[in-house]
C-alpha cells in the first residue's frame, strides 16, 4: 500500500467527522468509516491484514481465490485489491465514490415507518434516481423529503429531515455526481 502525508490527500468533502481525501483524482474515506453499499462486492471490517492472512489460509472467496490457483495469481489478485487502499498519516483509506444525499421511505406512512434524509456514497437499484442530490442539492434534497413526508403523514420525522447529516463541500470542482443520468432506472 501507497503511503503518503495528508497534505498530498486535501479534503474534498466532509460529513460531520467523516472526511473524503482527494489523491491522485480518487476520493477516499477511512476504512473505519466505510459503510456497506449495496454495489459493493467487499465490505471491509476489521484489520485488513488479517483478512489477507485468512484469504489466503482458508481460499476465501473475498478476493475472488480458487483453490487450484497459483500464489503467483493470488499475490496478483492482492496486489489489485491493495490499489484501492493508501495510508495517510498512518491510517488506512479505501477509495470511495463521491457524497451525495438520499430520501428513504419506510413502512405504510402516518409515522408507521418514516421518511428519513441520509448521505450515502453509491445508488441503491430499488430506488429511484428522484431520490438522489449531490452534494451542492442539500436545499431540494431537504424539501423534497420534507414534502414526501408530510404527504405520508410522516409527521414525526419532520425535524430528523431538516436536521439531517450536511455534505460539506471543500472542493466544489469534485462535486460531480448527476443522479438523473447516472441512476438508470
Amino acid at each position: 500500500m501507497k503511503e503518503i502525508n495528508k497534505d498530498l490527500a486535501p479534503i474534498a468533502f466532509r460529513v460531520d467527522d467523516c472526511e473524503y481525501r482527494l489523491y491522485n483524482d480518487n476520493l477516499y474515506r477511512r476504512v473505519d468509516d466505510i459503510m456497506y453499499c449495496s454495489d459493493e462486492t467487499e465490505y471491509l471490517k476489521g484489520n485488513v491484514i488479517e483478512q489477507f492472512k485468512y484469504s489466503f489460509l482458508n481460499y476465501s472467496s473475498f478476493y475472488g481465490f480458487k483453490e487450484d490457483e497459483t500464489r503467483e495469481v493470488m499475490l496478483d489478485k492482492v496486489n489489485n485489491y491493495l490499489n484501492r487502499f493508501v495510508i495517510i498519516d498512518d491510517t488506512v483509506w479505501r477509495i470511495t465514490n463521491e457524497p451525495r444525499y438520499v430520501i428513504h421511505v419506510f413502512g405504510l406512512g402516518n409515522n408507521h415507518g418514516g421518511t428519513s434524509l441520509s448521505v450515502t456514497n453509491c445508488y441503491n437499484p430499488n430506488i429511484s434516481n428522484k431520490a438522489y442530490f449531490n452534494a451542492n442539492e442539500r436545499e431540494k434534497a431537504v424539501n423534497k423529503a420534507l414534502d414526501i413526508a408530510i404527504g405520508r403523514g410522516d409527521t414525526k420525522y419532520v425535524d430528523y429531515i431538516k436536521n439531517s447529516p450536511i455534505i460539506e463541500v471543500l472542493m466544489p470542482n469534485m462535486v460531480k455526481c448527476n443522479p438523473k443520468e447516472q441512476h438508470i432506472e
